[in-house]
């Protein structure tokens, strides 16, 4: 049994001084249903050097059990008295968002957020050396990332509010919102919606000879099948399968920042959003 997940249900972040950041995130649509998937492992930098990981937090959360919303990049971070924490975040939005449409609750998340980075005082962040360039040719950087999904008027709306760093100036540039994929249609899709965020340098490479597509194929060949048959119009669980499976290979291959356990929910072609529960779970 599918159970509703609500944000204040999830895993809390301890509290940091330095930026916690969440890694890897894939999203599938089909005409039967949209499905987020992510890792759980999330990872605290000191002086730009990863110097702790965490296997068990949460990087989606359901809102209102109709919108999703999907953290990447930096997800909690604290200066003083001020602590930006995406989660307790998500629970507290989710108590303004009745009756809004996804770009509204797009809106809603570009500018709560960037009113939190400014009271962390990410700029100052940068100046002084809590965050650290990641390399010499790197002017900008994505600092974070969030994923809002729902569906709308028969059609999956997928926004996008994107933070980056310029170091060249050194300070935080105002967000972004995209819409993307905004000309696919669920109800006569000549492909599957597909999208992947954060660390994602193996399922990037989708030839017949990669690891990823070997190992993609082990995991759930049904689904392999279908694609390469030009099925596009999976199943749900397939769906489920393939996005699951594309988180497990980001797993394999970049262990140190991407782990633990994979965590899915959807969004049903009702609208509905719903937890999916871990298969394993039904083992047990």
């Amino acid at each position: 049994m599918k159970t509703r997940l609500r944000p204040y249900a999830l895993a809390v972040f301890v509290i940091l001084p330095v930026p916690v950041f969440c890694t890897t995130v894939v999203v599938i649509g089909t005409q039967n249903g949209l499905v987020i998937s992510s890792d759980s492992k999330t990872g605290v930098e000191k002086n730009g050097v990863l110097v702790r990981t965490f296997d068990n937090h949460r990087k989606i959360a359901i809102l209102n059990d109709q919108f999703l919303i999907a953290g990447v990049g930096t997800v909690d971070i604290t200066s003083g008295p001020n602590h930006f924490n995406f989660l307790p975040w998500a629970a507290i939005l989710q108590t303004r968002i009745a009756k809004k449409t996804v770009e509204q609750v797009a809106d809603m998340v570009k500018d709560e957020t960037a009113s939190m980075f400014l009271q962390v005082d990410v700029d100052s962040m940068v100046k002084n050396g809590t965050l650290k360039k990641p390399s010499a040719g790197a002017n900008c950087q994505m600092f974070a990332q969030f994923i809002i999904a729902g569906l709308q008027t028969g059609t999956w709306h997928i926004y996008k509010v994107q933070y980056d760093i310029d170091w060249r100036e050194k300070h935080l540039l105002s967000p972004s919102k995209e819409e993307l994929e905004r000309e696919w249609n669920p109800l006569s899709p000549e492909r599957p919606l597909f999208l992947t965020f954060g660390v994602v340098e193996a399922i990037q490479d989708n030839s017949h000879e990669s690891y990823a597509y070997k190992r993609i194929k082990e995991l759930c060949p049904k689904a392999v099948a279908d694609f390469e048959s030009g099925t596009y119009h999976l199943p749900l669980q397939e769906t489920i399968a393939l996005s699951r499976a594309l988180v497990q290979v980001e797993e394999d291959t970049n262990p140190t920042l991407v782990g633990g356990d994979i965590k899915s929910a959807e969004i049903l072609p009702t609208g509905v959003a719903l937890e999916i529960p871990d298969p394993s779970d039904s083992k047990k």
